[in-house]
């Protein structure tokens, strides 16, 4: 963790410090809500369909049958609750056979009946793929962090003013603490520990 060295948020410059924070957290609150928006948009079909007949690629495999020297059923291992116990938080475990089974045996029969779910609501015009998620998640994110060191700073202001005023919960610590998060890489050494799996914690 190291001092937060980005341009200084804006305060408010009139005097009513109390209006100016609840500015800010409805623009916080509107920023949040895109980036709910993002996270909640559904994948284009063929990215789903993708995504679906790799998931039930790696079921199958996991419930295929062993036939190697005997009949072997894959098993899937569960937890269940004891019963009949003084300790009623008590858990046990036990092998099942793997539900997986089914995939291993009806693949193809499973993949058809998924792609017609799939096909059967599309939303591909409202839809967004993987990477142009990830890329506008990225900038609402630092947009929200933004937006909270504006707060937070506001709310300190406040503070100092003897006004009532308080961080909420939803505000980064970054942004309350004034810091920013930086990745360190390890000091490589020429003998001991593995390089890039132990720090120097002496200096």
């Amino acid at each position: 963790m190291e001092d937060f060295t980005g341009s200084p948020p804006k305060l408010p410059k009139e005097t009513d410090i109390l209006a100016a924070l609840a500015r800010a957290r409805q623009a916080s609150d509107e920023l949040a809500g895109g980036l709910n928006r993002v996270r909640g948009c559904c994948y284009p079909s063929d990215h789903a369909k993708r995504r679906m007949r790799s998931m039930v690629e790696d079921l199958a495999q996991r419930g295929a049958v062993n036939v190697d020297h005997d009949l072997q059923w894959s098993q899937e291992l569960v937890q269940v609750q004891v019963a009949n116990t003084d300790k009623p938080a008590a858990v046990g475990f036990c092998a099942v056979q793997d539900t997986a089974l089914f995939a291993w045996v009806h693949k193809q029969a499973l993949i058809e009946r998924l792609e017609a779910e799939i096909d059967r609501e599309p939303d591909d015009r409202n839809a967004l793929g993987p990477d142009e998620r990830a890329r506008r998640e990225a900038e609402l994110q630092a947009q929200i962090l933004a937006q909270d060191r504006n707060e937070a700073e506001i709310v300190w202001l406040a503070r100092e003013r003897g006004l009532p005023a308080e961080h909420r919960r939803s505000c980064s610590p970054l942004a309350i603490l004034g810091c920013q998060s930086v990745v360190v890489a390890p000091r490589v050494e020429t003998s001991g520990s593995t390089p890039g799996m132990s720090w120097d914690l002496r200096r």
